[in-house]
């Protein structure tokens, strides 16, 4: 399970670096937008597997939560990360689109991803950087 955890960590980091790579190149720089719906497709992917071993681990192993972690927090993030899941799949459905912006399209996609990762702290903490603390600002 470790493993596969990391594996998908890895997947989502390198698709969210694409992503970002895509966001900055200059229009006239910017691959086809089939490109862009194979990425989004391929993010969906990585956050389906990211999110089964999540479940996997909370079933292994009560001791994966946090103490603070209710049945019913439980149920809820679970409800919320099935959504997101969902909401990255209807993304590459729209990147066929042409009347959705790319911009559009990968700033709702890094962002899905962060809400998505907010279970899984290396993993944010890897693709978006730690958190910003009050007494760092």
């Amino acid at each position: 399970l470790i493993e596969k955890v990391e594996n998908a960590r890895r997947d989502l980091l390198l698709v969210a670096e694409r992503l970002r790579d895509i966001v900055s190149a200059p229009r006239t720089e910017r691959p086809p937008r089939k490109q862009l719906k194979r990425e989004l497709e391929r993010l969906h992917a990585a956050a389906c597997v990211h999110f089964a071993c999540a479940q996997e681990g909370a079933h292994l192993s009560d001791a994966l939560r946090s103490p603070d972690d209710s049945a019913e927090r439980v149920a809820q993030l679970h409800h919320e990360q099935t959504r997101l899941v969902a909401q990255m799949s209807m993304l590459a459905a729209q990147a066929d689109r042409t009347d959705v912006a790319w911009e559009r399209l990968c700033h709702d996609a890094l962002g899905l991803l962060s809400l998505l990762c907010a279970g899984d702290s290396a993993a944010h903490d890897e693709l978006f950087g730690p958190p910003i603390s009050a007494s760092s600002r």
